[in-house]
């Protein structure tokens, strides 16, 4: 350490390659030290927390950026076990693609989120659709990460045998895996449990708010006190350093309103006051549906607030939720136990006509505020445009039949580039959803690889 003090009176104590990058981060970069390269403990470039530090060789580190609020020229400094190294204007920020991305914002729930397998994971974070967007855009979009491997995803070997491979509840498997993370969230040294532990940077505040299993309701008024998955999850996402029994009692809307955002997307807004009704229990019940008076009641509201933010956001439809995968097993599944076809389709039907209902609504009440602006996931979906079928072996969703692959998740992304496009008169590029798919973990021959007999599962093609 002596000679790296020593080297840094004639000049820095790293470089940084490449020499610079889009704000939106979420890259690796390379420096080049003049000490050995374990002895680095923290990296910060532009004041933002570098995560994901590796050591290429001795005296080569490698860093993955979390981008910067700012563009411009940004400070590096190096924290080892002695002291903090500065090397001014190591690295550029460059600028959004347009000013309208310089305060990027995503709220929702578990597809804005990026969960994937039933959990969210930090996989998901960086494949999902404000992540995505942010790319291409340029933006500062920092993420709640989580550590890697903090939740276990539904896998092949969670599946029940072929040919039904059906997948376990995701309500019973994020309960069940968020008692097990519980007793891993601690400090090693003392004990002492923070949700903290479960977040790789979680002194950095994210821009993808989204908390997964929020309803309509809980954007706008918090999630609720005694839901002990979401507050778990809403811990992990808004309020790391909070303590365990403390409810998080702030809502994502609050928080979007403290920050002055300019361009904010959902890709869920309203999915759990529906899908509910196919996803928990043992049974399709249409009474688990938000009611139409229920919903209106909540949805004006947080148009008004959104419109309030002076802000341009994009909000998507939801498609019909029979065409999820679930929808056929527990059909089979009360068929098999009694029930009439005919009785079934209908409760389903009554299911999708909420869906609806509820979009038309959005519809409606968007067109009146001239800065919201709806992107039809629905219409997409339904008219079978997409890239891929909407299936879990290898298709737009990933294993748990309900939340997407990366695929899937990029194509929701595209959607919304095109709107985005389209309202700000920009030109940013899709994303290129074969080179995506082909390093999908999600993709059929991924899956395959893993050891899943997705030939033999039902419902694979």
């Amino acid at each position: 350490m002596l000679l790296a003090l020593s080297l840094l009176a004639c000049g820095p104590a790293a470089t940084v390659t490449p020499e610079s990058g889009p704000s939106s981060g979420y890259q690796p970069v390379s420096l080049e030290l003049d000490f050995a390269a374990d002895e680095v403990l923290a990296v910060t470039l532009g004041g933002v927390p570098a995560y994901d530090l590796v050591a290429l060789s001795d005296q080569t580190l490698q860093v993955t950026l979390q981008g910067a609020p700012e563009p411009g020229p940004a400070d590096l400094v190096l924290t080892t076990a002695d002291e903090e190294l500065v090397v001014e204007e190591a690295y550029t920020y460059e600028p959004a693609a347009t000013p309208d991305f310089e305060g990027f914002y995503a709220i929702g729930a578990s597809l804005t989120m990026g969960v994937q397998g039933g959990v969210p994971t930090t996989h998901g974070a960086l494949v999902s659709p404000s992540a995505v967007i942010a790319q291409h855009g340029g933006a500062y979009h920092p993420l709640p990460l989580l550590e890697p491997g903090l939740f276990p995803h539904i896998g092949p070997g969670d599946l029940s045998d072929p040919p039904a491979c059906q997948p376990p509840s995701i309500v019973d498997f994020v309960s069940d895996a968020a008692l097990e993370v519980l007793t891993t969230l601690s400090d090693p040294e003392t004990g002492e449990f923070g949700f903290s532990w479960g977040r790789i940077t979680p002194e950095l505040f994210p821009r993808n708010l989204a908390i997964g299993d929020s309803d309509l309701a809980d954007v706008l008024h918090g999630v609720p006190s005694d839901d002990f998955g979401q507050q778990f999850i809403a811990h992990l996402v808004l309020d790391p350093y909070g303590a365990l029994g403390s409810p998080v009692v702030t809502s994502q809307l609050e928080v979007l309103e403290q920050a002055s955002p300019t361009l904010v997307v959902c890709t869920d807004l309203f999915g759990n006051d529906v899908i509910g009704a196919l996803v928990e229990g043992d049974d399709i019940d249409p009474e688990r549906v938000t009611t139409l008076e229920d919903f209106e009641a909540g949805l004006v509201p947080l148009l008004d607030r959104l419109e309030a933010l002076g802000a341009e956001v994009f909000l998507a439809t939801l498609p019909r939720p029979s065409l999820l995968p679930i929808t056929e097993s527990k059909r089979d599944a009360m068929v098999a136990a009694g029930s009439s076809p005919e009785e079934v389709d209908e409760l389903v039907a009554l299911i999708d006509g909420s869906a609806d209902a509820m979009n038309d609504l959005l519809v409606s009440e968007a067109t009146e505020r001239p800065t919201l602006h709806v992107v039809d996931l629905a219409a997409v979906v339904a008219a079978g445009d997409t890239w891929l079928p909407v299936t879990q072996f290898g298709g737009l969703l990933s294993l748990d039949g309900v939340h997407f692959s990366d695929t899937g998740y990029a194509m929701i992304a595209e959607l919304f580039i095109e709107a985005i496009n389209e309202v700000l008169g920009s030109d940013l590029e899709v994303p290129d959803l074969e080179a995506i798919h082909a390093a999908d973990p999600w993709s059929r021959d991924a899956l395959e690889a893993g050891g899943l007999d997705v030939e033999a599962c039902a419902g694979a093609d």
